[in-house]
């Protein structure tokens, strides 16, 4: 077996090279920047030992397996897409249902613009969304305004934008793990298909996973 090639950094000046990498897995958009190509060598430096690759809000990952993408939810919202033959998915993360007026850059905080990063992910993969799996997550009422005026209720507007979406897509959410007071940590498993939520009215106890867990 050849020796596994190691991963280096050079910088030049202020710029950042990285090496051609082995493999390419597709363009992801991350907190509104400019696009860049997600490969097996960057993959492996964003994960943490098992193939973790923690979102934060804001942020989308689109890529092949093996990968476990994992993301803390409150009010936000996040959409699970999986293609069981190409072993292929992505997650996103948005924060607010729309944004009140356009940019020149798409912008992973809010869910309209989110959403069409992962269809343009999908699509530039060369597959069709008819293909995947989606699941939807999060919406909960952490903030306190699910008894208030809609308008300040952000979970359950999130939830409505991507639910708007999937309509409008021809989409249906295969499970479903939203609404409540908890806070959820979601992980992705990228082999599987599988996500598992861990369930708590605490932040801390939800990230560490040392409440029930749920597969879906």
């Amino acid at each position: 077996m050849p020796p596994r090639r190691k991963t280096a950094i050079a910088t030049t000046g202020c710029a950042l090279r990285i090496p051609e990498p082995a493999g390419t897995l597709w363009p992801v958009e991350v907190g509104g920047g400019c696009p860049r190509a997600m490969t097996l060598e960057t993959l492996r430096q964003v994960a943490s030992p098992g193939g973790e690759v923690p979102l934060m809000p804001g942020e989308l990952f689109f890529g092949g397996a093996p990968a476990r993408l994992t993301t803390l939810l409150g009010a936000c919202v996040s959409v699970t897409a999986w293609h069981p033959v190409a072993r292929a998915g992505g997650l996103c993360h948005f924060l607010y249902p729309r944004q009140a007026a356009a940019t020149a850059r798409p912008d992973g905080r809010y869910g309209d613009q989110a959403l069409a990063l992962l269809v343009a992910s999908i699509r530039t993969a060369g597959l069709d969304l008819a293909g995947f799996q989606f699941k939807l997550f999060g919406g909960g009422g952490v903030l306190g305004a699910t008894d208030g005026p809609p308008a300040l209720d952000i979970g359950g507007r999130n939830l409505q934008c991507a639910r708007d979406w999937a309509l409008s897509n021809g989409v249906r959410f295969a499970a479903e793990q939203v609404g409540g007071d908890d806070y959820r940590r979601l992980s992705f498993d990228l082999d599987t298909g599988v996500a598992s939520v861990c369930r708590s009215p605490s932040v801390s106890l939800a990230w560490a996973g040392a409440t029930g867990k749920e597969s879906l």
